[in-house]
């Protein structure tokens, strides 16, 4: 059925269940300034980044059939669907619209249960918890593997990487509104460009309309994951009670999957299965060509399966590369909570002889 949350320019993809990305194919908007990443002439977003764009309405998503077990190749498996659609484009021929009307629409609760499903992404929903809350708030979030790839195929050099560079402030992201927040400077000490980003970027989440509200909400409360499940209307993979075993999910997914999201598709991007984000502030100039370090790097950790160990912490440290803005988000039960980690030594005050 269709999306009736969507935005009246809105953009199209297909989600890839073997790759876990979405593949974009019509541009609508300002979706390439912030979103995605481009790889052999193709624009993909992370599952995060198409779920939130979908839950704002700015997203048309459509799953693909999963191809051919012998298909392992990107660019075999390229020629099957991507070529049709591009040389279909190009030609004016009626080639590329066949194929993109003969897959079907996925709604929203149904986006939720293809994008969230642990056999063909990476994303799990504390992870999408913390990333929407930190959108909501005005940041620009990435993922890690995302913005290695971007530093070393946008700027090999690294000439444009250090240009830039700001000092990044010790503290962790706060749960207030950015435009009162220390962080970012007020109105009128803001670019033009940047107030107009600004409004266009707070437009479609702070309205009343019926294609802007959230399914899962920032300030919602839920006692038990199995709540949060039961919203969204698909199957729980952690926890799921005997009356969900028997519910059938609304999307075909990929038998030919594997549950190693490393093992796919797209080796040579260096994705990792780890929840790391590196994360923006409004005020800071975000270019995909000429990226400069994060403002923070935000890891993501729930507090129902395990607590966090030392092992944990010193992985952490040694994800950033030594930098003192590293950022813990623990969610338990759709909470969240952002803690900021420092390596602080502890100074010597006496010693026994």
């Amino acid at each position: 059925m269709d999306n009736v949350r969507l935005q009246k320019n809105h953009s199209e993809a297909l989600w890839l269940p073997r790759e876990g990305l979405a593949l974009v194919c019509r541009i609508r908007g300002n979706l390439t300034k912030t979103l995605g990443f481009t790889y052999r002439g193709h624009m993909y977003l992370s599952p995060e980044e198409a779920l939130f764009e979908v839950e704002r309405g700015a997203l048309q998503l459509r799953p693909v059939p999963p191809p051919p077990a012998e298909s392992l190749d990107l660019q075999d498996y390229s020629k099957t669907f991507f070529q049709a659609v591009n040389e279909g484009d190009s030609k004016g021929t009626m080639g590329a619209t066949a194929a993109w009307e003969g897959f079907p629409l996925l709604s929203t609760p149904a986006c939720y249960q293809a994008l969230l499903d642990p056999r063909t992404s990476a994303l799990t929903l504390d992870a999408y918890k913390t990333y929407g809350y930190l959108r909501r708030l005005g940041y620009v979030v990435v993922r890690a593997w995302v913005y290695r790839y971007l530093l070393t195929s946008g700027d090999v050099s690294g000439r444009g990487v250090m240009a830039a560079c700001q000092e990044p402030e010790k503290t962790s992201p706060k749960a207030t509104d950015p435009s009162t927040g220390r962080s970012v400077p007020p109105f009128f000490y803001m670019t033009p460009a940047d107030l107009v980003w600004r409004v266009a970027c707070y437009w479609g989440l702070t309205s009343q309309s019926s294609f802007a509200r959230p399914y899962l909400g920032p300030a919602e409360k839920f006692t038990s994951n199995a709540e949060i499940h039961d919203r969204l209307n698909f199957v729980s993979h952690v926890g799921f009670r005997a009356s969900q075993m028997t519910r059938q999910p609304d999307v075909a997914l990929s038998t030919a999957a594997t549950t190693d999201p490393a093992l796919r598709h797209l080796s040579d991007l260096g994705r990792d299965t780890a929840d790391h984000f590196c994360v923006y502030k409004p005020s800071t100039p975000y270019r995909k060509k000429q990226l400069v370090p994060p403002d923070y790097h935000v890891f993501v950790k729930s507090a129902q399966t395990s607590g966090v160990s030392k092992t944990d912490i010193l992985d952490l440290f040694g994800r950033t590369g030594g930098d003192d803005n590293a950022v813990l988000a623990v969610v338990e039960n759709g909470n969240l909570v952002f803690l900021t980690l420092s390596d602080q030594p502890v100074e010597l005050l006496c010693q026994d002889t």
